[in-house]
């Protein structure tokens, strides 16, 4: 087989991708009667924190300021067309241009590895998918930007190791991570570490201080706002520690304890340690060295301080900035032919393994996920016309003038505090109680343990789909007995437009009583 040119590989790379990614958008409408939904809640998180940036706010409640959004840049890039009806399909949009440039990037790569032309062709197809760039392009979050942003990296740092000139793509890279995602400030610091260490002094230390200082001003800003250093989202999904116990030692015990993911764990730091063992190798290419080094901190700080899961989009910067620097190195270091391809095939085909089934089963169910549960709340949100309590609040807060109860913790600290520390029973029931709010949509699981008596169970919203990351039922409750009518009445008016994978089982004093969607 003739060597592939750049120009070949980047096209093979964009049909074949973006075609995978648009065959998963399309299987996402199959359940969902025709209605685009995103497999997740989030993004309309997003969205509504866009919507109150315009309207001059920061948060999800107008009026009430909260940092219920784990990236600075994303929702500031969502406020365009906020309150038309293209608005929700800007992360869809945002999503697929950085799938596009994510697979332009990896050809680049791949171009420059010295990969033979048969294991080139196998990493352009196969990679994507075993890297998860599709299943994370259809989350509609920023993890596909902070994707494309690091492998922005790793080419900058190609370059820059080939020619000795500090690149405008390296720069970038390094100022745009931390705004995307704060994991991105790992990789921005070893960058401008290895530029520090290889003589560009100066450079190193203004871009460190350009990646670290935006964060510090934006935790600045946010208690100005009255609320914490850090985001109440990032907050929110970060392990707890217990009352004598570090935050270090909460996320390693996360990562590395019998509820982390230690397979990926391990993984991680098996890669990393031989990453790092051919820097201490002393290499004469000092191009393999570096690269091997970025590589290598990469992994192991994922390893030791970073998230793993949720849709698998947490670990997949890392992933694919260390697998992919791995390829480069193949290509460097080992002979050419056979031995690369089997390794590079079964390492490729293991992450298809991996990812590849909750990748399918996300991108049918997920949307119907979403729509049958979130999207239905959201309806009752408005047409409830009053404050509502909520533990997922993007679609119930998107497009939705009055108040959500936040009970979660991403948009209240209260909760946040309620939900993590050893809180009196109740503090739910309390904070419905202050902000006059007669309806509650909430998942049981982790609630019952904090609720008080004193709420009404109405009626029951359950999925008739496989779920995903999701439970099977909502649980509606009236917040005190006066609005149990209220609540009732409004089902009553409600239920005649479920979708068929939606079924309302009423609660009360005559039994359950089910209503079928149509």
């Amino acid at each position: 087989m003739s060597r592939l040119s750049e120009n070949r590989m980047i096209s093979i790379a964009l049909l074949a991708g973006m075609s995978i990614f648009t065959m998963l958008v399309l299987a996402g409408l199959m359940l969902t009667d025709g209605v685009f939904v995103y497999p997740l809640d989030d993004p309309y998180i997003h969205l509504s924190m866009a919507e109150q940036m315009v309207a001059g706010g920061y948060g999800v409640n107008p009026g009430e300021y909260a940092s219920a959004d784990s990236s600075i840049l994303f929702p500031v890039l969502l406020m365009p067309l906020a309150g038309t009806g293209f608005h929700e399909f800007l992360p869809l949009v945002y999503n697929a241009a950085g799938l596009a440039l994510a697979l332009v990037l990896l050809a680049k790569i791949i171009a420059n590895s010295g990969l033979g032309p048969r294991a080139a062709l196998l990493a352009l197809v196969v990679a994507p998918l075993g890297l998860n760039f599709q299943g994370v392009a259809l989350l509609g979050m920023e993890h596909m930007l902070h994707v494309a942003v690091m492998l922005m990296g790793m080419l900058g740092l190609m370059r820059w190791l080939k020619t000795g000139h500090i690149n405008a793509m390296l720069i970038a890279a390094i100022l745009l991570g931390p705004l995307l995602r704060y994991e991105g400030l790992g990789l921005s610091l070893v960058l401008s570490a290895a530029l520090f260490l290889s003589g560009h002094k100066k450079a190193g230390a203004v871009l460190a201080l350009g990646s670290a200082l935006p964060l510090v001003a934006f935790g600045l800003w946010l208690q100005s706002l009255g609320l914490h250093f850090a985001p109440n989202s990032v907050m929110a999904k970060a392990p707890v520690a217990g009352p004598e116990g570090s935050a270090l030692w909460a996320i390693l015990s996360s990562n590395f304890g019998q509820y982390g993911n230690l397979p990926y764990v391990l993984i991680f730091v098996l890669i990393g340690a031989g990453l790092f063992a051919l820097v201490l190798w002393r290499w004469p290419d000092r191009r393999v060295r570096y690269i091997a080094l970025v590589a290598a901190a990469v992994a192991l700080g994922h390893a030791v301080l970073g998230k793993f899961g949720w849709s698998n989009r947490y670990e997949i910067y890392a992933l694919a900035y260390v697998s992919l620097s791995s390829i480069v190195l193949a290509g460097q270091l080992l002979p050419r032919g056979r031995i690369v391809a089997v390794v590079l095939s079964a390492a490729l085909f293991g992450g298809v393994a991996a990812y590849g089934s909750f990748l399918l089963k996300n991108a049918v169910n997920g949307p119907a996920n979403i729509y049958n549960q979130q999207w239905q709340m959201g309806r009752l949100a408005r047409a409830w016309g009053a404050p509502v309590v909520a533990n997922d609040i993007g679609l119930v807060s998107y497009r939705n003038e009055n108040k959500v109860v936040d009970i979660y913790g991403l948009a209240s600290s209260e909760a946040l505090e309620g939900r993590r520390t050893p809180s009196p029973v109740g503090w739910p029931n309390q904070m419905a109680t202050d902000e006059n709010a007669g309806l509650a949509m909430v998942y049981d699981g982790w609630l019952s343990k904090h609720l008080a008596p004193g709420w009404e169970l109405v009626a029951y919203l359950d999925l008739r789909v496989p779920v995903t990351i999701l439970t099977t039922r909502v649980s509606i409750y009236a917040t005190s007995p006066d609005m149990v009518a209220p609540v009732q009445a409004l089902l009553s008016q409600f239920s005649g437009t479920l979708p068929r994978f939606a079924r309302l089982e009423m609660r009360g004093s005559h039994g359950p009583q089910t209503e079928e969607g149509r």
